[in-house]
C-alpha cells in the first residue's frame, strides 16, 4: 500500500527525488527552460508530497499556494 507524506525542502528522499527529476529534464530542454521550485528558496507558500511504496520514497510533488483555496503544482514525479 501506498503512503502519502508531506515533507520540509530538505528532506532528503525529497531532494533526491528532485535531483533525478532535473536529470531527466536536462536530456530533453535547455536549462533556461526548467522552471521547478529551488529548494533553498521555499517558502511557507510550498508544500512537498512524497509518496513510499513501503520504504522507498518513489514519487514527488511540490504545490505552491497563491491563496487559501488557489494554487499551482510545480513539480511531479514518479
Amino acid at each position: 500500500m501506498f503512503q502519502l507524506k508531506e515533507v520540509n525542502s530538505n528532506h532528503p528522499d525529497l531532494q533526491r527525488l528532485f535531483q533525478q527529476l532535473d536529470k531527466e529534464l536536462m536530456q530533453f530542454y535547455p536549462l533556461e527552460s526548467i522552471h521547478g521550485v529551488e529548494l533553498s528558496l521555499a517558502d511557507d507558500t510550498h508544500y512537498f508530497l512524497l509518496v513510499y511504496d513501503q520504504e522507498n520514497a518513489i514519487a514527488c510533488g511540490a504545490i505552491r499556494a497563491h491563496d487559501k483555496t488557489n494554487g499551482e503544482l510545480k513539480r511531479m514525479f514518479v
